[in-house]
């Protein structure tokens, strides 16, 4: 995947709302995960591609 740069003047202002819009408008599925600090998470594998 090619890391893009944020561009202010062709995208706005830098904002989840924006971020998620334009990984859509891309084809991506987004979601939103939040997780109270001291989560743990053991080694483990998904089904699909996350990034």
């Amino acid at each position: 995947m090619p890391v893009e740069s944020w561009d202010s003047e062709r995208d706005g202002a830098l904002t989840e709302r924006a971020l998620r819009e334009k990984l859509e408008r891309k084809g991506y599925s987004v979601s939103r995960y939040t997780y109270p600090p001291g989560t743990y998470f053991p080694d483990h594998t998904h089904g699909v591609d996350k990034i």
